[in-house]
């Protein structure tokens, strides 16, 4: 039987961190009116650029007109894209990744991944508590939320963060979907990783 997977067997530690509805998140962190309410962004270009989560809920996409967005969402709030707060906040973001690790790459204006490796002895924390420590950052400094996926590659570290999720480090186990040709899952808080064959 072969030995269950660890992060501290696999050479590399990736971070993938994605910013949350990141254009209609930025205008509620700037407009504490906005928390909680449906917020969609791309009236200039007369179609939902971005959509908070309570626009979704309502059943808003990206790329519905706005005479439609109306219709199924009356009590919307249709806002202008504001690129340069965007960029400055995404500015901002970048930087808290960079507290803990210089190795950032820029994958767009609102997601980033990062080479967290060999850093567990200098920032005196597992992979893990990097992870939380870094969304915790994001998510106080900046007003919104980001999910956060870590693995030992850039495509399931992506996966990962799709299911809101980081690897296990401990008190984890699977809940991403089988990876044909992958070595790993990503997985979710709350559970435990021995009951997919995972190990801390």
């Amino acid at each position: 039987m072969e030995p269950p997977l660890t992060l501290q067997s696999l050479p590399r530690a990736i971070l993938h961190i994605d910013g949350d509805a990141f254009f209609a998140s930025c205008e509620q962190s700037r407009r504490p009116q906005l928390q909680g309410r449906p917020v969609v962004t791309g009236k200039e270009r007369g179609i939902a650029a971005s959509m908070s989560y309570e626009a979704k809920a309502r059943g808003v996409t990206r790329g519905m007109r706005l005479a439609e967005i109306r219709k199924i969402c009356p009590e919307a709030v249709i806002l202008p894209s504001d690129y340069e707060t965007y960029s400055l906040l995404s500015t901002r973001f970048f930087a808290i990744v960079r507290r803990y690790t210089p190795e950032v790459e820029e994958y767009s204006v609102d997601e980033c991944f990062a080479d967290v490796t060999g850093l567990r002895r200098p920032l005196r924390m597992s992979y893990m508590q990097i992870a939380e420590r870094i969304k915790h950052d994001l998510d106080t400094e900046l007003g919104f939320t980001f999910s956060v996926g870590l693995a030992p590659n850039k495509v399931v570290a992506k996966i990962a963060s799709k299911w809101e999720a980081i690897w296990p480090d401990s008190h984890f186990r699977s809940r991403a979907p089988p990876l044909p040709g992958a070595t790993a899952r990503g997985a979710r808080l709350g559970h435990r990783p021995s009951d997919h064959g995972l190990a801390a």
